[in-house]
């Protein structure tokens, strides 16, 4: 709306220009004509900051909620871990005290749990065709299960986000989200973990660390890892996970 008005105002001031002067040489001042262009010259540059510093708050808000969207996909990837980490963590009686919400507010933090040689160890002891033991949002899914569905959900949540929001984030940030994406650890042993899972069903166990490592043991892994760190220090942290001032 406002956009408009300063078109109209730039309209009105060329009238007042064809319609009279705007110097009297004869009297060495402006004449009305001369105020009434200057009043609506200022006019048009009020007109234009606001319209401007407006445009550039509804592109911040914008900016904020597609950082926000695209931070939720990320937690979406993250969760199973944090998951599969407490997991682990119960079996030798907490005794590495994980804590949960620096995993999903402290990019460093959650890097270096990921990496953590403890962690990957503790993959053999987790069969993908079980029940997570504790805590779980889906007590009747098997692990693959809810690796895969959280997968899926987070790919759809960027698809939707980038669609959406493209014009308002840093090349940048679409070319992370893009890398992460086409990873092909998130892709395979992610996303396709349901037909990993059915190709070895003849397997009586099926341990994660199976599934998650390939030729190169676990340097596919170790890449992912490395594309969500770099991702999530682009991201403001979920609000939910901060500390309380």
């Amino acid at each position: 709306m406002m956009q408009y008005l300063a078109i109209v105002l730039a309209f009105v001031m060329v009238l007042v220009t064809v319609w009279g002067p705007i110097w009297d040489s004869n009297r060495q001042h402006l004449t009305k004509f001369g105020w009434l262009t200057i009043a609506v010259a200022f006019a048009i540059m009020l007109v234009s900051l606001y319209t401007g510093k407006r445009q550039a708050s509804q592109r911040m808000t914008a900016r904020t909620v597609a950082q926000a969207e695209l931070r939720e996909a990320l937690d979406q990837v993250l969760h199973p871990f944090a998951m599969l980490w407490m997991n682990a963590d119960l079996k030798i009686n907490n005794k590495l005290a994980f804590n949960e919400g620096r995993f999903y507010g402290d990019s460093a933090y959650m890097v270096a749990k990921l990496r953590e040689p403890f962690f990957r160890e503790a993959w053999s002891h987790f069969d993908l065709r079980r029940d997570p033991e504790y805590p779980s949002l889906y007590p009747s899914s098997t692990w693959w299960q809810f690796f895969s569905e959280k997968a899926a959900r987070a790919d759809s949540k960027f698809e939707s986000c980038v669609a959406k929001y493209s014009a308002y984030l840093d090349a940048e940030e679409l070319l992370e989200v893009h890398a992460l994406q086409s990873d092909e650890f998130f892709r395979m042993r992610m996303k396709d973990l349901p037909t990993l899972v059915e190709a070895n069903a003849h397997l009586k166990e099926y341990p994660v660390s199976f599934a998650f490592r390939g030729h190169n043991e676990d340097a596919e892994y170790l890449h992912f890892v490395d594309k969500v760190g770099v991702l999530a220090r682009r991201l403001p942290p979920n609000p939910f996970w901060l500390p309380s001032k």
